[in-house]
């Protein structure tokens, strides 16, 4: 909403609101065009919206400038497939997921059409998302939408006009570029083996070569795609150059209905598809603004990254508007700028927890529980999960390796129904065994995943419960498993 007032305002600035804008003589709309303050703040504007697409195609270039698929990159259409179980030994801070195992790829729809070939799961949770170049999730394949049997799907760019193959069902891309992020439920190590063979099932085939004993071509290197971290190159991109990139991308990506408002503003300044900006149309003190524009729009984003959000029982708030962000373009950079990969909060939903109830950072020196009431145990279609982090974000080495702890194990349920979890260094005994995990001897953190989340805990009501320090033992039953999901 924010975002769509600062449209409406920049439009009046840009042509008046004023019933009587139309006797504004052609000298003074070139005055308001040309107003600085008008112009600096849709160039601000441009490159929010335009930093999710540079950043997207910046990654898709680095990720499939390869000739074949490794354990990192893959060519353009072509799958890769991550299927390394938990490894306490990791410590990159990425905070990998412990509950599933990850497929990926990137298409490219300008030439034509693929095909993606799904296998059945028979009822496995899996959720396979596509994402635009402008990070929104425009699709996702799971039991909820399109159920876990055998299917096999064409995706269209937005230009399209082949006809449906019969048997297939379409699926219509915003965009020619497109990302698909694949999860599927991973139990266990002997489990994973059987997912390392699943997830090889999953095939992407251009609709020309269907029905034939199609062969993935080898990739080309292209010399010129830039080293480092996406971040770390827009930030050196100069501000000419990321609107021209800006410009190209959107030529090919078409941008959405709900951004033409904003398209017509940055076409007042230089900006629209397949154009060429130039900074040579403002003053000099414009100029200067806006060549500045990279380190103050970064800078900003940098710092409200940093600034720890508002605690709810010492939780992160759940984000339920990832992957559909609309027009708030600033929340999407954002999000961006901290990471491509995000899911519809119907499919997944996660916070995270670094602080006990009064406010202490998560420490092994201490032993916490966290207890859900009957009423607050989280409520999925598929299964929920709590993972332990050390500092550097690597999963904690034990004995037992257990890294993570929900409904797929037989947690043991209090007298009442509620559910008792134990986040400590040393073994707990026996009795708590089942419902505890193991957590590093210095500063961890926690976090909550709840894969398809029940429309309950999508309506902002549901808080998580906050975790304690040395709660009293509570009475315990014998071994009740909550839920075992095999199924979304």
């Amino acid at each position: 909403m924010k975002n769509f007032i600062l449209v409406i305002f920049i439009i009046c600035l840009f042509t008046g609101c004023k019933k009587d804008q139309k006797k504004v003589t052609s000298e003074k709309k070139a005055t308001i065009v040309d107003n600085d303050s008008t112009i600096i703040k849709t160039a601000e504007m441009a490159y929010l919206y335009g930093l999710p697409l540079v950043l997207m195609d910046i990654t898709r270039r680095q990720s499939t400038n390869v000739e074949e698929v490794g354990s990192m990159a893959a060519p353009m259409n072509q799958f890769i497939h991550k299927s390394t179980f938990p490894d306490a030994t990791l410590k990159n801070g990425t905070q990998l997921n412990a509950d599933t195992y990850y497929s990926s790829a990137w298409l490219d729809l300008s030439k034509e059409p693929m095909v993606l070939s799904v296998p059945d799961t028979y009822g496995r949770y899996y959720q396979l998302s596509m994402q635009d170049a402008y990070t929104n999730i425009f699709s996702s394949l799971n039991k909820r939408t399109t159920g876990t049997g055998a299917a096999n799907f064409l995706i269209t760019g937005p230009k399209s006009s082949e006809p449906v193959p019969i048997g297939m069902q379409e699926i219509k891309s915003p965009t020619n570029m497109v990302r698909i992020i694949n999860r599927i439920q991973m139990n266990s190590y002997v489990d994973g083996l059987k997912v390392y063979k699943l997830q090889r099932q999953y095939k992407l085939i251009p609709l020309s070569s269907w029905a034939t004993d199609y062969i993935a071509p080898k990739g080309k290197i292209d010399s010129s795609v830039p080293k480092g971290s996406p971040n770390e190159i827009v930030s050196k991109i100069p501000i000419g150059e990321f609107f021209n990139y800006v410009s190209q991308l959107m030529a090919n990506n078409p941008p959405s209905d709900k951004d033409a408002e904003a398209i017509k503003l940055f076409a007042r300044i230089g900006i629209k598809p397949g154009s060429k900006f130039s900074l040579s149309t403002f003053n000099s003190s414009v100029q200067s603004t806006v060549r500045a524009l990279p380190d103050k729009m970064l800078g900003a984003l940098n710092k409200e990254i940093a600034t720890p959000p508002k605690l709810e029982n010492g939780w992160t708030p759940i984000d339920l508007k990832l992957g559909a962000f609309g027009t708030d373009y600033k929340h999407r950079a954002m999000i961006s700028y901290g990471g491509l990969e995000v899911n519809l909060p119907q499919d997944m939903i996660s916070s995270s927890c670094i602080v006990d109830e009064g406010g202490d950072k998560l420490n092994g020196s201490n032993k916490y529980t966290i207890h859900f009431n009957q009423e607050e145990i989280p409520l999925a279609n598929a299964f929920w999960s709590l993972t332990a982090y050390d500092s550097k974000g690597g999963f904690v080495t034990n004995p037992m390796n257990r890294f993570s702890i929900g409904n797929r194990d037989s947690l043991i349920r209090n007298a009442d129904g509620s559910i008792d979890i134990y986040f400590q260094r040393s073994y707990p005994g026996k009795i708590r065994e089942n419902n505890w995990l193991p957590v590093s001897s210095g500063d961890f953190n926690i976090v909550l995943r709840v894969y398809s989340p029940k429309e309950q805990m999508l309506k902002g009501k549901w808080l998580i419960p906050s975790i304690k320090k040395t709660v009293p033992i509570a009475p315990v039953t014998e071994a009740v498993p909550v839920t075992v999901a095999t199924s979304e």
